[in-house]
């Protein structure tokens, strides 16, 4: 059987979502981005190559509609000749993503994919369409897809309803599996620890890109069209470079992680210090088939063999 190789990946920096240096953004730039990058450090597979740009999201809604894996071809290096796909599994879409590259490759449909992932939530998740979003089987056949409140209350924003299902999860999987809060912070305050040495190491180095950010004041989300900004005299933002993680608190402590309040369910074990934060970033990685990596001189840096979903 064919089997497919992977050859490279690179990623953004990870930033704060709504905060974060990268909310400016837009997600199929920074994506792009990340396509170009790959492709600049692997100049053996010419873009012409490439069969199929195969990019995952959580929500494929306004900056990250009308077919994003397309629209990130098409900005990248790959150009309009490059086909492209867009996969949502939610917070599996980019590996998602990069399991249909390669069950492409190994079926021999295809010899080289670019395949990854991208979420702004900063750019997404506060405009989301929630017309006819929530539909009322949906919650009665599976209770816990939709959060546990009014979902159709309009008076609170989606986004800050939708990213509470991660923590209410988070809060059933403590109690069904018996996982204490000490026991999340300790976790959580070594994982922040272990964190902050490895950047300090640069063991994170080779994989980020180096990426130019706007820096713009707080705008109405109306006004995020830069084209609108210049047509009005307005000059073009300032620009900073971002080449690492942002998302790390390297300060904390287990005193401070256990001063925290519940942040899902009174009298639970899930905190801010905790969870994971809602962020902003991308990713993309070079698959192909090992005749085309053997044929180019390709060094492997891994082999993907099966994936399964439950």
């Amino acid at each position: 059987m064919r089997r497919a190789v992977i050859v490279d990946s690179v990623r953004t920096g990870i930033t704060a979502g709504l905060q974060g240096e990268l909310r400016w953004l837009r997600p199929d730039d920074m994506a792009a981005r990340c396509v170009d990058a790959l492709m600049h450090r692997n100049p053996e597979v010419a873009p012409h190559d490439v069969d199929d740009c195969v990019i995952g999201c959580a929500f494929p809604e306004g900056p990250q509609g009308m077919n994003l894996g397309r629209n990130v071809a098409t900005l990248s290096v790959l150009g309009p000749a490059v086909a492209g796909l867009t996969v949502s599994r939610y917070c599996a879409s980019g590996l998602d993503a990069v399991a249909t590259a390669a069950s492409r490759i190994i079926s021999g449909m295809c010899e080289v994919v670019v395949a990854g992932g991208v979420e702004s939530v900063s750019m997404t998740m506060r405009n989301v369409n929630t017309f006819g979003l929530f539909n009322p089987e949906i919650q009665r056949r599976s209770p816990g897809t939709y959060l546990e409140m009014n979902i159709d209350d309009p008076r609170v924003p989606f986004w800050k309803r939708a990213f509470r299902s991660m923590g209410a999860t988070a809060e059933l999987v403590a109690e069904r599996y018996q996982i204490s809060r000490e026991a999340q912070d300790a976790f959580a305050c070594r994982s922040q620890q272990r964190t902050a040495a490895a950047q300090a190491a640069g063991r994170f180095d080779d994989e980020l890109i180096d990426i130019a950010t706007e820096v713009r004041s707080e705008l109405d989300q109306s006004e995020l069209d830069q084209s609108e900004l210049d047509q009005d005299g307005e000059p073009p933002p300032p620009v900073e470079r971002l080449a690492n993680d942002r998302c790390g608190r390297p300060e904390t402590t287990p005193a401070g992680l256990a001063a925290l309040e519940p942040a899902f369910r009174p009298g639970g074990t899930v905190t801010a210090g905790n969870s994971s934060p809602i962020a902003d970033g991308a990713a993309s990685c070079l698959l192909v088939s090992e005749r085309y990596a053997r044929d180019h001189q390709l060094e492997p840096l891994g082999y993907f063999r099966s994936h399964a979903m439950v």
